[in-house]
């Protein structure tokens, strides 16, 4: 407990004085950061009093921490936590926004900036705060803050997000039976686990291998039983979206794209109005390319991926579709010429030129801003 605290009051009871002959409550202090780096039983926080010097990181357990920001609450007028957005999600953030603090969820980065190679929590945590420093006196560009969706939104994202968990199970899981396969000579497809195949595979080890047969049926059964587990549970969890996505008002959908895309786009983004401009459209993506440049001269870089690792892949997919489904498309007739041509790195340029473009008109699109027609794309039948 820093010396400030020690003499001030400890409870919410502030000071009353006077402004224009009106009472106002006075704080010990204005504003208390707090920056928290977030393991499963500890939490190491730091804490900087107004303007002071930051104090050292202290360790609590996750009750602590929040009986600890409780407390800052009684002691300015405003207390603003921080901590890196990671597996914990954002039941933290709700937990402390409960408490009466104000809580950001920054996107995580190496904290490391000179290359040190001293990279404990300790140090993480006083970079963390020094940065929330700048960002609470008015640069808003010192921290990287992340959305918090709400948790209707957070819950619809988990459940889109789990078919895409189990189609990873499955595809392992076949992988691995091919991989066995492979490694006692026998050449066998990806889907050597389907009905149509998977006797023919039984019959190929019992006639090439007849001395280790039954040992390896029992460990091919093994991966078989897991892909038709995985595959039953994905085909159910793909059949609900569908009819999730159908009964929702789909009027807006494009031809090409269908309520598999749909649901993945929508449950990534949760509300179109987040986003202000198209910039931050592209931003988001991750489809913007990187610039390296000095001295005058500037060269243009592969794509940051700096966003949405999942709703990248799927407009990619969807990009490669609009070849097939949206000819008339006015970005896509502007890439014509290239995406016929032979040039296959020429092509995925503008493959992505595409992808970022037609996340910015679903954006104008969902946030209202503009209609399919006006920006030359159809409806689906």
């Amino acid at each position: 407990m820093g010396r400030a605290e020690r003499n001030s009051t400890t409870t919410k009871q502030a000071a009353a004085g006077e402004v224009n002959g009106a009472s106002v409550e006075v704080w010990p202090h204005q504003v208390i950061k707090i920056a928290i780096d977030m393991h499963s039983k500890l939490w190491v926080a730091a804490r900087q009093v107004d303007n002071a010097v930051p104090q050292p990181p202290q360790k609590f357990t996750p009750q602590q921490c929040r009986q600890f920001i409780a407390k800052q609450v009684t002691l300015a007028g405003k207390v603003v936590c921080c901590y890196e957005a990671g597996c914990f999600g954002y039941a933290p953030q709700r937990q402390i926004e409960k408490l009466g603090a104000q809580c950001l969820v920054i996107a995580p980065q190496n904290w490391d900036e000179r290359n040190k190679r001293v990279n404990t929590d300790r140090t993480d945590t006083m970079a963390m705060l020094q940065r929330l420093d700048r960002y609470v006196a008015g640069n808003i560009k010192a921290l990287a803050v992340v959305r918090v969706p709400s948790e209707a939104e957070e819950v619809a994202r988990s459940r889109v997000r789990e078919r895409e968990q189990f189609m990873s199970d499955r595809n392992r899981w076949a992988s691995r039976g091919k991989s066995l396969l492979l490694q006692y000579g026998l050449c066998a497809s990806w889907s050597w686990w389907k009905p149509d195949r998977w006797e023919k595979t039984r019959q190929a080890i019992a006639e090439q291998l007849p001395l280790y047969a039954q040992e390896l049926l029992l460990i091919l059964d093994d991966y078989y039983q897991a892909v038709w587990a995985a595959s039953e549970k994905l085909e159910a969890l793909t059949i609900e979206q569908q009819k999730k996505q159908k009964q929702r008002n789909s009027k807006n959908r494009l031809h090409g794209i269908g309520e598999l895309s749909q649901s993945r786009i929508e449950a990534e983004i949760g509300d179109w109005n987040r986003f202000a401009n198209r910039r931050q459209v592209a931003s988001y993506t991750g489809l913007c390319p990187g610039v390296s440049g000095t001295g005058g001269l500037f060269m243009n870089l592969s794509v940051n991926k700096c966003g949405n690792r999942r709703l990248r892949s799927v407009l990619m997919e969807l990009a490669w579709l609009l070849v097939r489904y949206q000819p008339q498309y006015p970005p896509l007739q502007r890439w014509k010429a290239v995406l016929s041509g032979a040039n296959r790195s020429a092509k995925k340029k503008a493959i992505v030129a595409l992808a970022r473009r037609l996340a910015v008109d679903l954006w104008r699109i969902g946030s209202g801003r503009s209609s399919p027609e006006k920006l030359g794309l159809q409806l689906a039948a």
